[in-house]
């Protein structure tokens, strides 16, 4: 069932398991816990499933709230409603009612692929989402958790980094390589393109908080210049083009967003990257190393397949009048893939796929959800406050995973709801700055008058 685990998979497993003990008694803990594990996902030989680590933490979260009783009733009535739920709520129940439905009628059953990966991965997101409303309460909070994703990503990064250069150097395979054997890095992912959607959304928010001058971290800059570089070196080696597409998309957002000088720090990460690459090639122990590497980037083969895949998917959509508002149902180009492509396969693009299986419904709900995200970032991003440069960070990764939705089927990533509960969180917290702001202006400059024991902390 399980591929080999060795090593790095051991101690992540381990980690993951101390840390689990330690969160029992507390769902803030256990929230920390879902975000810090992100990107570990376990090497089970399925394609029905892909577990992440990350999803033991879930029960416990949601138990904590549910004992919370009156105080989450008390903290609910503090802040303000979120802008996104309600889209998540109605693109939920489209999923459910007609994706699921129209599914049943064309296929005559619900695929397991269906039920499994999409219709209880949905539920466990849509669930961590709404919990962050009553967990991310405070900026106080929610710069705790950025620092948890900076801090635990550094160390993830620089493992898998090791791994890469220990294939690339010495030609050792190991677990952090497709395969164990391949040039493509997966990190603690299964799939390379899993881990550099990731990867884009650790660089751009650690990239946007560096160029702001953000103290969130906490961690000297020099640490986390090298945590830029170890994962921009990281994504290199992912080889994964459509994650190449969503860094780059990122990368113009956050130059645009941030100050001047951001073009020029940049070009430097990008020369150091440059060098450090060129370095790994020049001393590497196999001989055509340079050949192997431009040959996957540049292969055609696996392009022409996305490209016959899309084309499939297109003429199912227009089978018939009725697939345009509604799709053909959640699974139903999987299923019928084989007896049209010959082999089982998947629509490798977010757009399409929802398009395709969800029609222009389903298509238009998602895109208000990554409209109504960036709209609230771009709002908490104009204010001179400590989250701004948190905010353009969460704004440079929703436009970098959208750039990545091109080439991967990701809408279901666990990293791409951390992005929207991040969106979320900064947008409800940016009201409370500014609440808090009127109230002081209010009370002659003298925050102790508002009545707000907050004050001190902030």
């Amino acid at each position: 069932m399980f591929q080999e685990i060795t090593g790095p998979y051991i101690v992540m497993v381990g980690a993951c398991l101390l840390y689990l003990l330690f969160s029992i008694t507390s769902g803030w803990r256990a929230f920390v816990g879902w975000v810090v594990f992100l990107s570990v996902q376990l090497p089970l030989n399925s394609e029905t499933i892909r577990p992440a680590i990350s999803d033991l933490f879930i029960p416990f979260a949601f138990l904590a709230w549910v004992f919370a009783g009156n105080k989450r009733a008390e903290i609910s009535e503090r802040q303000g409603r979120s802008q996104l739920l309600p889209w998540i709520l109605v693109f939920t129940a489209l999923f459910f009612g007609v994706g699921n439905t129209i599914a049943y009628i064309h296929l005559g059953y619900i695929p397991i692929w269906t039920i499994v990966n999409k219709d209880i991965g949905l539920i466990t997101l849509v669930m961590m989402f709404a919990l962050s409303e009553y967990y991310i309460r405070d900026k106080e909070r929610l710069f705790s958790l950025i620092r948890y994703f900076i801090y635990t990503g550094f160390a993830i990064n620089a493992v898998a980094l090791c791994g890469g250069i220990a294939r690339y150097a010495l030609g050792i395979n190991n677990p952090m390589m497709r395969d164990t054997t391949g040039l493509r890095l997966v990190g603690f992912n299964i799939n390379p393109g899993s881990f550099g959607g990731w990867l884009i959304v650790i660089i751009l928010i650690q990239l946007s908080l560096l160029l702001g001058q953000s103290k969130i971290i906490g961690m000297r800059r020099s640490l986390q210049w090298a945590n830029l570089i170890v994962g921009c070196l990281d994504m290199v080696m992912t080889l994964s083009r459509s994650s190449y597409l969503g860094f780059s998309a990122g990368l113009f957002a956050v130059i645009f967003l941030s100050k001047k000088g951001s073009a020029k720090n940049i070009i430097v990460i990008g020369t150091l990257v440059l060098l450090s690459m060129t370095y790994l090639f020049r001393h590497s122990q196999n001989s055509d190393l340079d050949e192997q590497f431009q040959s996957s980037v540049y292969r055609s083969d696996t392009a022409e397949q996305r490209v016959t895949m899309n084309e499939t998917a297109i003429s199912l959509f227009f089978e018939s009048p009725v697939n345009i508002p509604f799709g053909i149902g959640i699974g139903t180009f999987l299923m019928r893939s084989a007896e049209l492509l010959g082999h089982y396969n998947q629509i490798h693009n977010t757009f399409l796929w929802i398009l395709v299986e969800m029609g222009a419904c389903g298509f238009v709900v998602m895109l208000m959800i990554f409209y109504r995200a960036y709209a609230d970032c771009r709002t908490a991003s104009r204010l001179n406050w400590s989250g701004r440069p948190l905010a353009i960070g969460v704004i440079a990764s929703i436009i970098g995973s959208l750039g990545w939705f091109m080439g991967d089927e990701g809408l279901w990533h666990r990293h791409i709801w951390f992005v929207f509960i991040l969106a979320d969180a900064v947008y409800r917290i940016y009201l409370q700055e500014i609440d808090f702001k009127r109230l002081v202006e209010g009370s002659g400059g003298h925050p102790e008058f508002t009545g707000n024991p907050a004050f001190v902390a902030r």
